[in-house]
């Protein structure tokens, strides 16, 4: 219960309450300690601790605990074995973290997709497309849950059938915006609702910056879908930047207003979105990942005959013939033509000339 109320205490910063429990190390004598007793130690400060002591008066813990646990909300703190490694290094890294579902997996490749609130069909077609396709090869999409991309994003990971994950300006037990109410019950039963703030912390617009670090340190790639010039998107570019995060971006007419911020950060460096299969090249380089799609295939259960695993083994990112497969693989035309069709109804494959076949 009193690592609850250190965890929802925001008189102290996260910081301070990690030196703190450093030096007292026991969260019920935290919780007991006096204005003086705080500002004994010479990192806090006599704001922190009026505002801690302040916090401490009008807060109900033994109410807001109960709706804590009632709620199957989760609580991780910065000492904790659980807490997420890929945010320990990161500035302002949370002390706590408040989440419904769970966390992505340490051995997840996590994608952070954000974009503009007010996007444009072009913007809300790639995002879909997009998320959708890595969904079904096995990445986590990550995103704020915000309208427009965001929201979008999280759909077509949905739709793709893969996990994805929402970091809110708010409490966790909260939905903002209101009108993702179904989006939000998705979210949880599919991967998970994360957030700093504690139950009933109303969103405020200073949150919503802040929860960016959250986002892009969780990710281990950024994709930008479309910004304006001045973009809470750019915001995110520059942590991501910050964190050692690899960036890509959608491309887009140099006229359009949702497109300059995009642009601007691809004529800064940022990898450029072409394709899905482009995408998950270029992030193999540079992440030096070893993407095997039967362990992707395995993981979506999708449990394909002996003979369409052999045909799908064959294709990469590089266009090939019906002849090339069938002589690679020792079928028959008839038992390659099938799988091929199977494969290509589960989105595994596309038909990118006459006849011609690529991984997707």
């Amino acid at each position: 219960m009193y690592r609850f109320y250190l965890a929802c205490n925001y008189g102290f910063s996260n910081k301070e309450k990690r030196m703190l429990l450093k030096c007292v190390s026991d969260y019920e004598a935290i919780y007991r300690m006096t204005k003086e007793e705080l500002i004994q130690y010479p990192f806090i400060s006599e704001e922190s601790a009026e505002k801690a002591m302040a916090f401490k008066k009008h807060f109900d813990l033994e109410k807001e605990y109960s709706f804590f646990k009632n709620t199957n909300m989760h609580l991780l703190c910065y000492f904790d074995d659980d807490f997420p490694e890929k945010l320990r290094h990161i500035h302002d890294c949370p002390f706590q973290l408040f989440y419904y579902g769970r966390f992505p997996n340490k051995e997840d490749k996590v994608i952070s997709v954000v974009g503009a609130r007010r996007c444009s069909g072009y913007g809300k077609e790639m995002t879909l497309k997009f998320t959708e396709e890595l969904a079904k090869k096995g990445f986590s999409i990550i995103s704020g849950m915000a309208m427009g991309i965001d929201g979008y994003a999280h759909q077509g990971a949905l739709k793709g059938k893969g996990d994805t994950f929402a970091v809110l300006g708010c409490g966790v037990d909260i939905c903002y915006p209101k009108n993702h109410t179904i989006l939000y019950e998705e979210i949880k039963s599919r991967g998970g609702i994360i957030s700093e703030y504690g139950p009933h912390v109303e969103p405020l617009p200073g949150f919503f910056p802040r929860r960016n670090r959250i986002i892009s340190g969780l990710s281990d790639v950024l994709l930008i879908m479309e910004a304006k010039e001045k973009s809470g998107s750019l915001i995110t570019a520059a942590l991501a930047l910050e964190q050692g995060k690899d960036i890509f971006a959608l491309p887009g007419r140099i006229s359009d207003p949702l497109s300059y911020g995009t642009n601007k950060i691809i004529a800064e460096g940022a990898g450029i979105l072409v394709s899905i299969p482009r995408l998950i090249s270029d992030m193999n380089e540079l992440k030096n990942w070893d993407y095997d799609p039967l362990v992707t295939l395995h993981k979506k259960k999708l449990n394909l005959e002996k003979e369409e695993l052999l045909v799908y083994s064959c294709f990469d990112f590089n266009s090939k013939s019906i002849d090339e497969i069938v002589d690679e693989t020792g079928l028959d035309v008839i038992t390659v033509l099938r799988s091929i069709l199977s494969l290509s109804d589960l989105g595994l494959i596309e038909e990118s000339f006459l006849n011609q076949y690529i991984k997707i």
